[in-house]
């Protein structure tokens, strides 16, 4: 099958997705939804842009996929990642699952300086943490940590 079948594919899962983001972002009260539609409106953007370049090289000269072992375990392994994150951020927080994710997604990626991906990690959530709070004034879910001990 040519690569860009499924690159296609991908796309249009894209789009679709992004469609649905924009139709629920428009409902956000005030101007609370103006930055989601923003971003999601250039998602779809991004995404067409893709479909074409993949319906013009598919034209051109068709790719074989080639998938190796490693890669598609790599891929899975992220995939799953992304999907314990995205549970872990509504039970144990933002920031304890955020603090995990950033050093075990690089190495996932192939990145392994630990020294400096637990800090990039930090300063992250450092960042977020004063765009969200002092900037925004819109706190992030609590945290189950510090509401265990009694912190929050």
């Amino acid at each position: 099958m040519p690569k860009q079948y499924i690159e296609i594919a991908v796309a249009l899962i894209v789009v679709l997705a992004s469609i649905l983001g924009v139709t629920d972002a428009l409902n956000y009260p005030g101007e609370s939804g103006y930055v989601p539609v923003a971003v999601l409106f250039f998602s779809i953007l991004l995404a067409v842009v893709w479909i074409g370049q993949s319906l013009f090289s598919l034209r051109r000269r068709p790719e074989k996929l080639s998938v190796q072992r490693r890669e598609a375990k790599r891929f899975l392994l992220f995939s799953a990642t992304a999907i314990l994150y995205a549970i872990c951020f509504g039970t144990i927080g933002f920031y304890s699952s955020t603090l995990f994710l950033i050093p075990f997604a690089a190495a996932i990626l192939g990145y392994r300086h630990w020294k400096v991906s637990i800090p990039t990690a930090v300063v992250f959530l450092v960042v977020l943490n004063i765009v969200f709070n002092l900037l925004l004034k819109t706190p992030l879910p609590p945290e189950l940590i510090f509401s265990l001990k009694g912190l929050l």
